[in-house]
């Protein structure tokens, strides 16, 4: 035990300077406004005074340092943080604030906020954690899982980010499923490298993983050789179903197969070497190894031969395994559509419908019996309405034109009088000419010595 205990000292080291590095870099983020003026932020960042002195003051002070903790941790996804280095994330002018540890007691009160511990203590995840992460090369920190015995610890989680992480991470594996027989079964190394992106720390990744795991989304399981896999939940469910002997079946069929390509991989690069070193001793004029490679290479291409047939077969299988869980969705669906037609046609059958359409033929010879003995005694009254409804319509279409015409003309009784009484004669106008103007008598108004006449005249 003694030499495990250094491996997981050194990730607890490695996974809180992870955590601090990301304060670091959230801590680079813009400041809320009511942070901005130096001495509003004075206040906010000066340590509580007692409750009974200003309640209203305590508490709009207390809601604005929760709602704006939350908030950071939901947009940076901090699953979790150490109290000593949060007052770093709210640095502003040397300044940090002096009441976030008062703000962490209240969320902590109000189950906002847990102890990694407190978060962790769960007797069926112990056994797991125990069982798995001892075995495994990836220690992520046993020590915090198992629960610490320092009461005085300082990291805090928070569930409501777990949970919108844990949506993440499912939706991740979803997005990079190919098929969900095959690829539904995985290991938990592999899982891991997988959530990497989205969570980097692997303190964190435990923590989302116990979430996954208590809510049922994620199925866990030690396999004889000490292979520690895992099953999500499928598309559109909500729990994973439980292993059963199919999965484990297919899992060891898939690892077979990469294990396979990646020897064919190294069988291919050998071949290559191979023929160059061949190429090489004929060069030299080396022929009996140049002859000798040569074999090495057809004996090689032996093998890889033959890795490729077992390679090619299991991808068959796999294949057969993808479309017979293809055509079993299918029969389910066909059986349920069955049993919902059946269903629908339970009270529904050929002597029914034919009772109800005779009866539907009955009612409508009865009521047109009724139309005509309703129309025979009222005939004269039913000629008098229609011809009294027709003379109505004409009496509105009537009307209509009248007013169009009133509408585009107006009457005008002065002006009409006006312009009837205007004759041609009243008016002193001169008489039309009879002739034309003649040439000589233009000419000389326009001769030079008339012109001249008329200027100094």
């Amino acid at each position: 035990m003694a030499s495990s205990d250094g491996p997981r000292t050194h990730q607890q080291a490695s996974d809180k300077g992870a955590r601090d590095h990301v304060l670091c870099q959230t801590s680079a983020l813009n400041l809320p406004v009511e942070l901005q003026d130096d001495q509003q932020a004075a206040v906010l960042y000066s340590p509580f005074r007692d409750k009974s002195v200003n309640p209203r003051s305590w508490s709009r002070k207390m809601e604005f340092w929760a709602a704006l903790l939350l908030s950071t941790a939901l947009e940076r996804d901090i699953i979790s943080f150490d109290s000593n280095t949060l007052p770093a994330l709210f640095e502003r002018k040397g300044m940090t604030p002096k009441c976030l540890k008062t703000v962490i007691e209240e969320l902590k009160r109000s189950g906002k906020l847990q102890f990694l511990e407190d978060y962790n203590r769960t007797e069926g995840w112990l056994s797991w954690g125990l069982n798995s992460l001892v075995k495994q090369p990836l220690s992520w920190g046993v020590s915090r899982i198992l629960g610490s015995a320092n009461k005085n610890s300082n990291i805090y989680v928070w569930p409501e980010v777990v949970q919108k992480v844990s949506d993440k991470l499912v939706d991740f594996h979803h997005r990079n499923m190919q098929h969900e027989v095959t690829d539904c079964v995985t290991t938990l190394a592999a899982f891991r490298g997988e959530c990497l992106p989205l969570v980097p720390q692997d303190e964190d990744f435990n923590i989302v993983l116990q979430n996954l795991k208590k809510s049922g989304r994620v199925q866990i399981k030690d396999l004889e050789d000490g292979t520690v896999v895992v099953k999500l939940c499928k598309r559109g469910q909500s729990t994973a179903e439980p292993f059963k002997d199919t999965d484990i079946q297919i899992y060891r069929i898939t690892v077979t197969q990469k294990k396979l390509e990646e020897e064919a991989e190294l069988l291919s690069s050998r071949i290559d070497g191979f023929t160059e070193e061949a190429r090489s001793y004929v060069q030299q004029g080396r022929k009996t190894l140049a002859l000798y490679s040569l074999r090495k290479k057809k004996a090689t291409q032996k093998v890889l031969d033959r890795k490729s047939a077992c390679i090619m077969k299991l991808q068959d299988i796999v294949i057969k395994i993808e479309e017979a869980r293809t055509n079993a969705m299918v029969i389910t669906a066909c059986e349920t559509g069955v049993a919902a037609l059946k269903s629908l046609e339970k009270d529904l059958n050929i002597d029914r419908v034919e009772a109800v359409m005779d009866e539907v033929g009955e009612a409508l010879e009865d009521q047109e019996e009724i139309s005509s003995a309703m129309e025979a005694a009222f005939p004269a009254h039913q000629r008098d309405l229609e011809e009294d409804l027709e003379q109505e319509l004409q009496e509105l279409l009537s009307g209509n034109r009248d007013e169009i015409v009133d509408i585009s003309l107006p009457h005008d009784d002065s002006l009409s009088l006006k312009l009837s009484s205007l004759c041609v004669d009243d008016m002193d106008l001169p008489n039309v000419p009879t002739h034309s103007p003649s040439g000589s008598a233009a000419s000389r108004k326009n001769s030079p010595s008339s012109v001249k006449t008329a200027l100094y005249s």
